[in-house]
């Protein structure tokens, strides 16, 4: 992360500007501060954790913690992960599942989707914010547009900052970018696994264009995944569906498990603009089987 960058990162939890104190490289370790609340995020091998309790995300994920303590290269870092590592075990250790999935992504970069989200996001002007970027695939194939980016998964965000102009560790309801406004907010496949009103609505606060996809029939008939509800929801908050976009598509993405498994999904991407703005060129999305 360039020292520079950390102008666009605010505290999470009441958007104060943040101080930068380096403990070790070019900010490939050290700490952004809050100047109004206090609170403290770590950058750790060059990666901001933006969480609203470090010490809740690092015990949710203590493999992470081990080596985030192990390979830390200043007495102040390593005393700072060690001392939010104490308390009881944990039932399920997150960061396992996050660096496998990570490897699955990895393996499956080349799949059609990531081509088609890139070739709509392509056709829109400004800045755009990704929730949920994973390993960075959608900023690599836009070289030279300027993308920020969020995910829960330490290891995704760590290999995605190589992409993104600012990338960080967060909640996709609690984003670390403040009152930045964005042209574009994007979210891929990910609306299944959070509140979808919740994340429909830190989305429309950022930005004018919204981009959203869901293999709807991962859950059918759920408030999260119908393309008939999502479309309705988006309508109700004031945004119109691009006419591109206004019936569901089934764009493959395939996810390579391992060398004998694989996940096939139809993914349906929505184009949508805040009623009353202009200047908006959608793409249209693939329908091909």
């Amino acid at each position: 992360m360039e020292e520079s960058y950390t102008r666009f990162l605010r505290c999470v939890r009441c958007s104060g500007p943040l101080n930068l104190d380096v403990l070790y490289g070019h900010i490939l370790e050290g700490f952004l501060s809050c100047g109004v609340c206090s609170c403290t995020y770590p950058v750790v091998e060059g990666v901001p954790i933006m969480w609203r309790s470090f010490s809740e995300y690092i015990r949710a994920r203590p493999s992470l913690g081990g080596r985030l303590m192990l390979s830390a290269h200043s007495p102040t870092m390593k005393k700072f992960v060690k001392e939010t590592l104490r308390g009881p075990p944990v039932p399920t250790d997150r960061a396992k599942a996050e660096r496998r999935w990570a490897n699955i992504y990895r393996a499956s970069r080349r799949a059609a989707f990531y081509r088609e989200a890139a070739r709509i996001l392509s056709g829109l002007r400004g800045d755009i914010v990704e929730y949920g970027c994973s390993i960075g695939i959608i900023s690599e194939r836009l070289p030279g547009r300027r993308i920020f980016g969020t995910d829960r998964s330490f290891y995704a965000v760590r290999e995605a900052s190589r992409a993104y102009t600012v990338c960080a560790v967060a909640d996709s309801l609690e984003h670390p970018f403040g009152p930045k406004k964005f042209r574009v907010a994007a979210c891929f496949n990910m609306i299944e696994s959070v509140a979808p009103r919740a994340l429909l609505s830190a989305m429309a606060s950022q930005s004018d264009v919204l981009v959203l996809s869901s293999p709807y029939d991962y859950a059918p008939g759920t408030e999260q995944t119908d393309p008939e509800r999502l479309r309705a929801s988006l309508r109700a908050m004031g945004f119109s569906v691009s006419a591109d976009t206004k019936k569901p598509s089934n764009i493959p993405w395939t996810l390579h498990l391992g060398q004998r498994a694989q996940l096939h999904y139809r993914v349906d991407v929505i184009v949508a603009e805040k009623v009353g703005l202009a200047g908006v060129e959608p793409a249209t999305p693939s329908t091909r089987n």
